[in-house]
């Protein structure tokens, strides 16, 4: 579910009796810059549409989740462009603290790449860009964050979500509405 086209320019070495001890042994930096970048099933717009749902008080955390993954599974996010860097130690490429501007959202995160066995383990962080001023919305586009992970090998890699924390959220923030609401009748 990844695209773009990638430029990149590195500096490593490596030294040992077989290409497996000189990748074990491998050390360098590098920098690399991904044009026209999509990240499919990871849609922005999940914020904007998941803050305008009513009735979070009443759902059950799994119908939300249903809601919300359903929700950030409608599109991709896109970015023009992204700039990163990497260093390999011990035959593992690192990239950390990468940021990706998008419309509508940012992401935020790192992965490491085994190069004995191109194995991925990444984990990333989308949070909303827009923020919204609407006092009936259950988001708090502040603290709204939804996590990917994605581990596997390179050629395929599986990804998954982790957005509990954005449910647990928009039920206290539903929560304190409809109490305020209350107080308001009372």
């Amino acid at each position: 579910g990844l695209a773009g086209t990638v430029s990149a320019a590195a500096e490593f070495n490596g030294s040992g009796e077989t290409l497996a001890e000189a990748i074990d042994a491998m050390t360098g930096t590098g920098s690399y810059t991904v044009t026209g970048f999509s990240a499919a099933h990871f849609d922005p717009s999940v914020f904007g549409n998941v803050g305008r749902l009513t009735g979070i008080v009443d759902m059950t955390p799994e119908a939300l989740n249903k809601t919300v993954t359903d929700a950030l599974s409608a599109g991709s996010f896109a970015a023009p462009s992204l700039t990163g860097s990497f260093t390999i130690a011990g035959g593992v490429l690192r990239s950390p603290n990468l940021a990706i501007a998008g419309a509508g959202a940012r992401i935020f995160g790192g992965a490491n790449l085994s190069l004995k066995d191109l194995t991925l383990d990444a984990r990333y962080a989308m949070s909303p860009t827009d923020k919204t001023d609407d006092a009936a919305s259950a988001l708090d586009s502040a603290t709204a964050e939804i996590d990917a992970l994605v581990k596997g090998p390179l050629w395929a890699p599986t990804a998954s979500y982790d957005v509990a924390a954005l449910i647990e959220g928009m039920k206290i923030k539903a929560s304190e509405i409809e109490l305020a609401r209350l107080e308001r009748l009372k």
